[in-house]
């Protein structure tokens, strides 16, 4: 990416930074005054620009490549109010200003308190959605602390009431991103440092709002400058390809959205493999994981094909994806050769089972961008990739046979145990009897994910993508794990960071597995247990990680007594939330800006991936997340603990949406043998979930959970539990 690229991405990505900086009182550029802002009915407006040209002038670290250009990128990015209308630059930052927000604002009643500005704080968004049992009253809205980001307890949460608060709360805020950002490391490929100055913005802003001038301030800084930042880029490269400037009635389709859909997750997590085989725990974690590398490698590659940043993705939610493109000839032949190799690398390496379904025919002017026309874009994208699952190996079939070659006869070990559809590899089953004492046959890629990937996940801080080496991604992209701090980035394209600190793109996930602890192996009552749980298995070790029938032996109830009492029983629960579409499109009542729809996709992605996880790892440790992310979740536990954790979750969910009865959720719960083969058992719990939101009734529509067979309200599910707690002790 040349550098006059880099420079308009980084200027839109801190257009607005002075509006954090003008409510904490930092110095600005008194001296650029009369060419920034402008006097409208006697008051001076747009002073933030002034802040924004002297962080970026003073404050803003820059590589080494661009410091010559520092009084450029400050011009570029103060001037989005006052634009040299023949500096495409500008004009592009401007556009993309307006664009990012568009219009839908609600009226928002002024409040009387001096320093409004600075006391503002963000309302939740999900205060706002309307459907057809919230009502929302701005005077009596939900807001977030000024906190830094962190989910690991409920400072992410909304509070109720007027959204103000101190304003010495931003000093504190600012002064730890000031810190942070004077130890950020910009001697790195410019791609690493953009990423990881976009995960320090996201920790410092994403509770800050954007606008607070009589309008609910809905919108975080964060996304308001990551979208503004996306559609900058994509503006600017079709200009920069076709020529002209920009002008905001232009009606000419310049933007793409490409989307991506994996098709077939959960039949490759569970395969066909039993319950018990040790490892088989193991495995699920690692496939999940797998699949996130996999989509995190397609679009590294079309960030390197087409020559754009990495603020080109509006969503990214582990199995599906939204990128913002330029349309211009390069991106669309590119497109289509993209989706050839996509299409054949995922045939090979899955043989069906697992397809990425592609789609790029949403083209977007500028005016798609206001709100009343962007749903409709989505709504087009959406439904064009659910048309592709039902022709998803169409591609393959027309260039190649439908029959997959192999020379069976070379190979006499028949096919995996794991996965079903691979052949056994002798080397690999060897090396995983060695390892866990029992004769698996198994082929390479399950051999890699239960012995690398399984072992390495909850041990690294670090996930390097290269362009060699190590687990083999799509695009000839290998990953690799890191425990320290990366020094050396030849041939990296790429690193995700799944610890704080050090300036590297930030990623949550998943990654403890239960693991048998020094109290249960000195538990008398459970050594019985754990003979019963695998047969297969030799004695039982500190930390070993646990095998499914491990885990449902944690559902025998301890009352007290010399024996454990219940029986050993697996239970499964999978949940949505209900009506996403319409939550995003009719709920926010036309107002469906690209920076609400960050706002909304990235906070939910939040709660699931991020606070969920710690919730289970902190209170539910028997508890075994199979994946979580976007709006939903999959996991696996002793069967009561399931049912606990399901009662918690749904009043976590209605705590961080505000209460707002309009977003409801749907489950489903399968309580079982655990020996019950785990794509069977993942089938079922399927058709659980399927039965609770097919609910309908005068009283209630979903918003339901599927237990035992029977489909009851989340209200009759807590006194249910309850009472089984009374049967408890009383027993």
């Amino acid at each position: 990416m040349e550098s006059r690229s880099k420079l308009l991405v980084l200027s839109a990505l801190f257009h607005d930074i002075g509006k954090f900086c003008q409510r904490v009182g930092r110095p600005y550029a008194t001296h650029l005054e009369s060419e920034y802002t402008k006097v409208i009915r006697g008051k001076v407006r747009f002073l933030h620009t002034l802040y924004t040209y002297h962080f970026i002038e003073n404050d803003l670290p820059l590589p080494k490549e661009l410091e010559d250009h520092r009084s450029i990128m400050a011009r570029i990015a103060s001037a989005h109010h006052h634009p040299d209308e023949n500096n495409l630059e500008e004009v592009s930052i401007m556009l993309a200003d307006r664009l990012s927000s568009t219009r839908g604002r609600i009226d928002y009643p002024r409040s009387e308190s001096k320093n409004r500005v600075k006391k503002s704080r963000l309302a939740s968004v999900f205060d706002t959605i309307e459907l057809a049992n919230h009502q929302f009253l701005p005077s009596g809205s939900w807001f977030h602390n000024l906190t830094p980001l962190g989910a690991t307890n409920e400072t992410i949460f909304p509070r109720k009431g007027y959204p103000e608060g101190e304003s010495e709360e931003y000093k504190d805020l600012f002064l730890k991103f000031s810190n942070e950002l004077k130890e950020f490391d910009h001697d790195r490929p410019f791609a690493l440092f953009f990423d990881g100055l976009v995960s320090l913005l996201e920790k410092y802003t994403w509770c800050v709002p954007s606008s607070t001038r009589n309008t609910s301030p809905d919108i975080s800084l964060f996304d308001h400058s990551t979208s503004t930042a996306s559609i900058a880029q994509s503006l600017f490269l079709f200009h920069l390809y076709n020529g002209g400037i920009p002008h905001l009635h232009d009606e000419t389709k310049k933007f793409v959205l490409l989307t991506g859909d994996l098709s077939g997750i959960q039949d490759y997590i569970f395969g066909r493999c039993r319950s018990n085989i040790r490892g088989n725990s193991k495995l699920l974690r690692a496939r999940s994981f797998f699949l996130q590398a996999v989509m995190r490698s397609v679009i590294l590659n079309v960030q390197e094909r087409f020559n754009v940043l990495s603020i080109c993705r509006i969503m990214d939610l582990g199995g599906k994806f939204i990128l913002l493109l330029p349309h211009i000839n390069h991106v669309l032949e590119g497109l289509n050769e993209l989706d050839n190799e996509v299409q054949d690398w995922f045939s090979q390496k899955f043989k069906g089972m697992l397809t990425l379904n592609l789609d790029w025919s949403a083209r977007l002017s500028q005016q798609d961008f206001f709100c009343d026309s962007f749903q409709e874009k989505l709504d087009l994208a959406n439904d064009k990739l659910e048309a592709a699952k039902y022709k998803k190996t169409a591609k393959i079939f027309a260039g190649y046979s439908p029959i997959i070659e192999n020379n069976y006869d070379e190979f006499e070990d028949g096919n995996c145990a794991l996965c079903g559809i691979n052949i056994a590899d002798a080397v690999t089953s060897k090396e995983y009897a060695q390892m866990e004492k029992v004769d698996v046959k198994m082929c390479a890629d399950c051999g890699k994910q239960v012995t690398h990937l399984s072992t390495r996940i909850p041990k690294t801080n670090y996930l390097v993508y290269k362009s060699h080496g190590g687990i083999s991604l799509f695009g000839y992209i290998g990953l690799l794990f890191e425990n320290k701090v990366p020094t050396d980035f030849n041939d990296v394209r790429h690193v995700d960071a799944l610890v704080d600190g050090h300036g590297f793109n930030r990623v949550r996930l998943a990654r403890r597995l239960p693991q048998i602890d020094q109290k249960e192996l000195l538990d008398n009552r459970r050594k019985g247990l754990f003979n019963l749980a695998d047969e297969e298995c030799s004695e039982p070790k500190l930390d070993q990680v646990e095998t499914f029938m491990d885990i449902a032996t944690k559902s025998n109830r301890d009352l007290g007594s010399d024996k454990l009492m219940g029986w050993p029983l697996l239970g499964f629960l999978k949940a949505d939330v209900d009506n996403l579409g319409l939550l995003f499109s009719r709920g926010l009542n036309n107002r469906l800006s690209i920076a609400r729809f960050c706002t909304m996709s990235r906070m939910l992605n939040l709660f699931f991936s991020d606070y969920l996880v710690h919730l289970a790892d902190r209170e539910f440790p028997d508890i075994y997340i199979i994946y979580a992310g976007g709006d939903h979740l999959f996991l696996i536990g002793p069967w009561n603990h399931v049912v606990e954790f399901a009662v918690t979750l749904r009043k976590k969910l209605d705590a961080f949406c505000c209460r707002n009865e309009d977003i409801t959720l749907s489950a489903g719960v399968l309580a079982t043998n655990p020996r019950l083969p785990m794509r069977l058992a993942a089938g079922l719990v399927e058709s659980a979930l399927e039965a609770a939101k097919g609910y309908n009734d005068s009283n209630r529509v979903k918003n339901s959970i599927c237990l035992l067979g029977e489909t009851v309200s989340w209200e009759e599910l807590a006194s249910l539990a309850e009472l089984s707690l009374k049967l408890d002790k009383a027993s």
